[in-house]
């Protein structure tokens, strides 16, 4: 952690808040799914790596901003520069942007804290007859509620509560993100309000996506990827191959325990096995026994000799 402040107070305790895959969303709405492609957003239905927790503190731990100047948009991961600015994004979303375009409409309102905002023609273009923002005591809209959604937009919210602008609870849609529905934008401010935050507890969002950026800009190096690969092969090698039910009832299954088989073949293997084991043992059980019975015989000669002996002693005495 690069940071000139302790980095345990910036990144260390934070929870990452993974992307999720959504990707039969598009089976499920066709107009949805027509929509995606149209905007080339086919990618963020899914992961994009996957996502390496050392790597994306890293990330938010060096793009926190500690001046005023202008914002930078880009990161340093391992001596590595990352950058995350709209360019980036939209090359990842195989987007095209209007160079004149200085700013996109939700940036402009969410700098502006969505005083401009009317909210009342984002409920109309939202909600369903009768949908409507809950409101506090000052008339603030907080939210709108999934049932009051039109039904095409719930696939939005989905993806949108996912991939775009992560998000642990999902069954309202806030303001802020109903405004960013409203506006269907990319998640580019998302990623450096989550960096520039100063609650403790909220959680690290886009790690998949923070990855595939380190990815590209060689954060990740070669060596990192071997180690990787060499973990993977050591932990596959380490847990041999299951037995296949065939092998379990001819070498660990209970005669009774074997599941039956066309012609009963699986239980005859079985019992065969169990018989020559039984074979082996009586005949280690006869050698025993002959084994010990002229030990017997050896050891009566012997004490009879020795009795023997005894009167001997004492006749001569």
């Amino acid at each position: 952690m690069a940071s000139s402040s302790n980095p345990k107070r910036v990144v260390q305790n934070r929870r990452l808040l993974m992307e999720r895959k959504v990707e039969m969303l598009i089976l499920e709405a066709p107009q949805f799914a027509d929509e995606l492609a149209r905007r080339h957003w086919m990618r963020i239905l899914h992961y994009a790596e996957p996502a390496s927790i050392a790597i994306v503190k890293e990330f938010y731990a060096n793009a926190r901003h500690f001046s005023d100047g202008e914002e930078p948009f880009f990161s340093y991961v391992r001596g590595r520069r990352v950058p995350f600015d709209a360019a980036t994004i939209n090359t990842f979303l195989n987007t095209q942007w209007p160079e004149d375009t200085a700013s996109c409409e939700f940036a402009a309102a969410r700098a502006n804290r969505f005083r401009e905002v009317d909210f009342g023609d984002v409920e109309r273009v939202l909600c369903i007859q009768g949908g409507h923002f809950y409101r506090n005591l000052q008339d603030k809209p907080l939210n709108i509620k999934r049932a009051f959604l039109q039904p095409l937009y719930k696939y939005w919210v989905v993806l949108l509560h996912a991939n775009i602008s992560p998000c642990s609870h999902v069954s309202d849609l806030i303001a802020s993100r109903a405004v960013l529905l409203y506006h269907i934008i990319q998640g580019r401010q998302e990623i450096f309000d989550c960096a520039q935050t100063a609650n403790s507890k909220a959680p690290l969002g886009h790690p998949s996506l923070i990855t595939h950026l380190c990815e590209l800009a060689g954060a990740i190096n070669r060596i990192g990827r071997a180690q990787a690969e060499m973990m993977r092969q050591a932990f596959g090698a380490s847990h041999p191959d299951f037995m296949t039910p065939a092998e379990y009832d001819a070498f660990v299954a209970w005669p009774g325990d074997q599941a039956p088989t066309a012609g009963g073949g699986g239980s005859s293997s079985g019992a065969q096995a169990m018989e020559e084991d039984g074979t082996e043992v009586e005949d280690i059980e006869d050698d025993e026994d002959d084994y010990d019975e002229d030990d017997y015989e050896e050891d009566d000669s012997d004490a009879g000799t020795e009795i023997l002996d005894l009167d001997e002693d004492e006749d001569d005495d």
